[in-house]
């Protein structure tokens, strides 16, 4: 109660202890000590080392320290992980799908010109893209490996 009085103007007659209404301004400061002072009870530090401080839990009763603790249930996800995980496998290989797409169209196209022409770097990369692709959507290759086997052909 002290330190609502301290932080927040209040009703001076609504404060306990007081006989007559006071002004509108801040407590003196004689009041405010003495007010502290039912509240202050001193430092731990102060505490010798006979005294003892109550323990942290002593509210609660014997029964409750005695009983196991409560078994932790796991939360059921919105959608199973399983789930999740096939459903952005699928995701990627569309998307793998669509690039497979593109590039060979970009490749067949006769529009298409590569800097050098069709034996150059640019081809060259195309090609092996397209190769990678291939590997990992129809043979089932992991991607590392698709890649190196693209890069040597």
């Amino acid at each position: 109660m002290a330190f609502k009085v301290y932080f927040s103007k209040a009703d001076p007659s609504s404060i306990p202890g007081t006989d007559a209404p006071k002004s509108e301004s801040l407590l003196d400061s004689e009041e405010l000590f003495e007010q502290v002072d039912d509240v202050f009870k001193g430092y731990l530090s102060d505490l010798s080392d006979d005294d003892q401080l109550p323990p942290c839990g002593s509210d609660k009763s014997d029964s409750d320290d005695n009983s196991p603790p409560a078994k932790q249930i796991r939360t059921n996800l919105v959608v199973p992980a399983c789930v999740a995980r096939e459903k952005a496998r699928k995701v990627h290989e569309t998307a793998l799908q669509k690039g497979l797409h593109a590039i060979e169209k970009l490749i067949k196209s006769k529009k298409t010109l590569f800097t050098v022409g069709r034996n150059g770097l640019q081809a060259y990369r195309a090609n092996a893209i397209q190769s990678h692709l291939w590997m990992v959507l129809n043979n089932g290759c992991k991607a590392i490996e698709a890649s190196e086997i693209a890069a040597e052909s």
